[in-house]
């Protein structure tokens, strides 16, 4: 597996809160006031704005049109041009923001010059014909450069003219804002009649109450909109309201934990539609408090079911989902049809992972049912959308072993959302396995087609700096750049598309040769990138590129030459990996550069999976050799009845390299294991198996963990020890006992594993009803589940006394019962989190060959 996705780990609640949190502004609202205000005259100012990717995104975009912005923490400064702008050639990337891509499509028509309009692949697959039918008719000039009824779209803007239009407003109300928002520029009366059922009609009201802000009379109802030739806008202030949307997960967790929280600054009588979300929680049983400038939800025990029309909330059905699938009863969600064209098929999303977490739901594609019960806890892939990684984090506040894929996903909208979370005290521990891949070389050396394999091979998208600085200039080559603009312009906008990118997760990065000649650039792409410097002597660069004629620095040889000879010690300085490449094809390059790259991947496999501390003692070794970028550890739930299968198939898989056994798994995994270490096989249990090329082989390091552990206290030879229980953790410290010269006493409830242990390792074995006997050893070893998960104890405080070496392999938050007699018998406590650390560095040794960093792993486990 290679470096791929971040995790967010959510920690539930210990117990209901009581918190009010201040929410950021109204994406929505933002991005509406940015078109209106940049269409205004004068200077308008917007306070509260949202600090989204789509809003900050669409700042970015108006800038590259000529629009004068300023902005800080608090507000943006926007100067209205009202609707004139200078020409402008060039592309513009809306990446995956929806509302962007629809602004700026009509924004765009007004704009004379010639316009690439582009997106993710994502983008490409939501249509946008109704809009573009609609600004056809407006006297505008598109065309589609793809698929027909989609983006990218190329626009050759210029005057448009007011006039009638019917629009089908079924497939997004954004069409109809986007052409309300334009329309008092036109010059022209311009009537909008909508046909079909609307989507989303409080956006619309919305967008409207932002025009009339600033001026603008519309004349609305539900279905016409009038926007007279003399309207238009003038320059204000204006101050963002609430995200509704944002506020929603944070009511949805009062409701599913019995917590009550509060919302400040956000009122009942806000025109966002995602307001009525507070009214469900309400009919579903929730205590809703409606103040003049905040709204505090009180979750209840049981949750009712309900049926509701979210055809006007839609951003909240993800939300309401999960709600849902706490409650009682079933649960049905209608007028969700247009969910399956947001950042990803989202019903379809919701009904995948629901079903994982052990919901039972169904989609026809319009709606979605849902069965409440007992959601458990399993690593939700959110598919980067941003509504579907908050909405299934609020379900971590309440069941544990939730993880979210893709976190990073929530800056979309909500950059603030983790740290939001955490201040009502709920934990999320974040790890960022999604780092950039930058390539730099000087040129010839082949990043291009490098960096198209690789993008392919690891499946990682790609961004082309020279391509994406020739896409912002306006221009049709770097040559051309460099001609008319000059080095320090190209420079300029490096810096800008570096900037933009070395910021985002799981990119393949390739840059232009000069890039690293700036600072900025280098400590930027390093931050969240691996850099790999492709090298090539000067003589094959000169070969590979002697044909060409865009690459205006081998105009001159001689001074191609000396440029080489000083950027050389730079390339090898910041690179993370050299790879020469002369004498290799670029296949053979893309496998070394995939290997560098690939992670090794860890588990601890048990039943149940409850809490491991495995793998945060792992993981912080990683850290500590600086190779958390090779290897990752985790834990999977593997029942006893899918062991089989799992050993033939996902367990052999390449990506996973190595895997710890635990109960209940030690002994019966010896059948499917390809080879068996001899230590191993003659204790007849297995806790450490390495993956070797699909060859599975098992080794034993409890034996050792457990020797180790009891030798910091006591030397071992002729010791007299009681071991309670004869399982496979039994069975390896008894081995380990009997190489020592200890005499070992077994208490079981099993007389056939501790007959078959006592006939190998000549111990004596005692009925579980004689085990308050073993007082009479040295040392008592519990292996047992008893006290794991409750205060019992397999023995009494009234045998132990202080000559006495306790030793528990159970560890849990805490002592157990067993250890906390022996302590206040003054006993020697030898605690199982000792033996996880001993038998762990052993099995960090086998895993990686390194010396386990003792230090890191004890303060992993707060020992």
């Amino acid at each position: 597996m290679h470096k791929g996705k971040s995790i967010a780990r959510i920690h539930p609640l210990p117990e209901p809160v009581k918190a009010q949190i201040n929410i950021p502004g109204s994406k929505s609202y933002t991005n509406r006031a940015l078109i209106i205000a940049t269409l205004a005259k004068g200077k308008s100012i917007l306070k509260g704005y949202s600090h989204s990717n789509d809003s900050l995104l669409l700042v970015k975009l108006l800038l590259q049109l000529g629009v004068k912005i300023e902005s800080n923490k608090n507000q943006i400064i926007v100067h209205g041009n009202e609707g004139k702008f200078n020409k402008f050639y060039g592309s513009l990337n809306v990446e995956d923001a929806g509302t962007v891509m629809r602004f700026l499509t009509a924004l765009c028509c007004l704009i004379p010059g010639e316009i690439i309009l582009q997106g993710s692949p994502r983008m490409h697959q939501r249509p946008i014909n109704g809009l573009v039918d609609a600004l056809l008719k407006l006297g505008a000039n598109i065309t589609y450069i793809g698929e027909t009824g989609y983006p990218p779209l190329k626009i050759k803007g210029g005057k448009l003219h007011g006039g009638k239009l019917e629009i089908d407003a079924s497939q997004s109300s954004q069409f109809i804002s986007a052409l309300l928002m334009i329309a008092p520029v036109l010059g022209s009366d311009i009537e909008i009649i909508t046909n079909g059922k609307l989507a989303s009609a409080p956006y619309i009201d919305m967008t409207v109450s932002a025009m009339n802000h600033f001026g603008a009379s519309v004349e609305s109802s539900y279905s016409k909109h009038l926007i007279k030739a003399e309207a238009s806008y003038t320059s204000t202030n204006y101050t963002i309201e609430v995200d509704a949307s944002c506020a929603s997960y944070f009511i949805a967790l009062a409701a599913i934990t019995q917590s009550t929280i509060r919302i400040n600054n956000l009122s009942l009588l806000s025109l966002q539609g995602d307001i009525k979300f507070a009214g469900l929680l309400e009919q579903m049983g929730c205590i809703v408090v409606k103040g003049e400038n905040y709204i505090e939800v009180t979750g209840v025990e049981e949750l009712n079911s309900i049926t509701a029309d979210m055809k006007d909330m839609q951003d909240v059905a993800p939300t309401l989902a999960i709600v849902s699938a706490f409650s009682k009863g079933t649960t049905i969600l209608k007028g969700l049809k247009n969910l399956e064209i947001k950042e990803t098929k989202r019903l379809t999303a919701l009904q995948t992972e629901l079903t994982k977490m052990g919901i039972e739901c169904n989609t026809d594609g319009k709606e979605i049912t849902i069965h409440g019960g007992k959601p458990k806890g399993v690593l939700i892939n959110t598919y980067t959308d941003h509504r579907m990684a908050m909405a299934f984090a609020i379900a971590g506040a309440r069941v544990k072993g939730l993880q979210i894929e893709s976190p990073e996903a929530v800056k979309k909208s909500f950059p603030n959302f983790w740290d939001t979370l955490r201040e009502i005290g709920v934990k999320v521990e974040i790890e960022n396995n999604s780092r950039n891949i930058v390539l730099i070389g000087f040129m010839g050396v082949g990043k291009t087609t490098i960096a198209r394999l690789l993008a392919k091979e690891l499946q990682m998208p790609l961004v082309e700096t020279d391509d994406e600085i020739i896409k912002r200039s306006g221009y049709k080559s770097v040559n051309e750049i460099f001609e008319k603009k000059g080095e320090a312009f190209f420079r300029e906008l490096e810096k800008e598309v570096i900037s933009d990118y070395a910021g985002r997760s799981n990119y393949i990065i390739s840059c232009g040769g000069g890039a690293i000649g700036y600072p900025k650039n280098i400590k930027l792409l390093k931050e969240n990138g691996k850099i790999i410097f492709l090298s090539a002597s000067f003589e094959t660069t000169t070969k590979r590129i002697k044909d060409e004629t865009s690459r205006p620095l081998f105009i001159n040889i001689e001074k191609a030459k000396e440029l080489y000879t000083q950027r050389l010690p730079l390339y090898k300085k910041q690179a993370d990996k050299i790879v020469e490449t002369d004498y290799l094809s670029p296949e053979e390059i893309v496998k070394l550069i995939a290997d560098s790259t690939a992670i090794k991947t860890c588990l601890v496999i048990r039943y149940p999976l409850g809490h491991s501390s495995s793998p945060a003692m792992h993981n912080a070794a990683y850290k500590a050799l600086d190779i958390d970028s090779q290897y990752e550890f985790h834990a999977k739930e593997i029942k006893p009845e899918e062991l089989a299968n799992a050993m033939q198939k996902d367990l052999r898989l390449p990506d996973i390299h190595a895997f710890a056994v635990t109960i209940p798994h030690k002994e019966t995994i010896l059948k499917y294991l390809d080879e068996i270490d001899e230590t191993a096989k003659e204790i007849g249990a297995v806790n450490t198996v390495l993956n070797i090329n699909g060859k599975l082989k098992g080794f034993n390091t409890d034996w050792q963990g457990a020797i180790n552990t009891l030798l910091k206290f006591t030397f071992l030879k002729n010791k007299k020890v009681a071991m309670l229980g004869s399982g496979g953790t039994a069975r390896a410290i008894i081995y380990g006992l009997t190489k020592q010269g200890c005499e070992v006493n077994i208490y079981s409830r099993n007389s056939t594993t501790a007959s078959a242990i006592a006939k190998q390792f000549r111990c004596k074995i005692y009925t579980w009803n004689k085990r308050e006997n073993a007082c009479t050893a040295d040392i008592i070893i519990n292996t047992t589940p008893i006290g794991i998960n409750d205060d019992a104890s397999p023995l009494s405080a009234e045998g132990i006394n202080k000559k006495h070496i306790i030793f528990d392999v159970n560890y849990k938050k805490g002592m157990t019962q067993l250890l906390n007699f022996a302590k206040s018998k003054n006993a020697i406590v030898v605690d199982g989190l000792e033996m996880l650390l001993q038998q762990g560095m052993l099995q960090f040794e086998l895993y990686t060959g390194l010396k386990a960093p003792e230090n890191a792993m004890r303060e992993a486990l707060h020992i």
